[in-house]
């Protein structure tokens, strides 16, 4: 994957940065929308009386919760990184780092995992 950089980032969907989370962070043939749906393409999505369901990840750039499970996937190293790169989105604010919101979150996730992925 190519290395992702701020300016890349801001220009993405934020359907292609939640699904660029997802996929860093280990969901594989994942869904882009938030809670439980009927799979389509099950063979039983024709009896009304059973439903296939796939589960879906989370909208990781509104939701601090869905950030702390992706951030739970970093390594030591790339924890360090994370750190770092929130700490110069904030120009070295750590008060303003330690509360990023889950979009600034995301995309220094994203920022450090394809960073460390060359």
């Amino acid at each position: 994957m190519k290395e992702i950089t701020h300016n890349d980032w801001i220009q993405l969907s934020e359907s292609k940065q939640n699904q660029l989370v997802a996929e860093l962070s280990g969901w594989k043939d994942c869904v882009s929308q938030t809670g439980i749906t009927p799979d389509p393409n099950h063979p039983s999505r024709n009896m009304p009386h059973r439903r296939s369901w796939r589960i879906v990840y989370p909208n990781y750039v509104k939701d601090l919760n869905g950030m702390h499970e992706a951030e739970k996937t970093l390594s030591p190293q790339e924890r360090h990184m994370f750190k770092g790169e929130l700490d110069y989105m904030f120009n070295g604010d750590v008060l303003a780092s330690f509360s990023a919101s889950a979009i600034k979150r995301a995309e220094a996730f994203v920022i450090v995992k394809t960073r460390n992925a060359i």
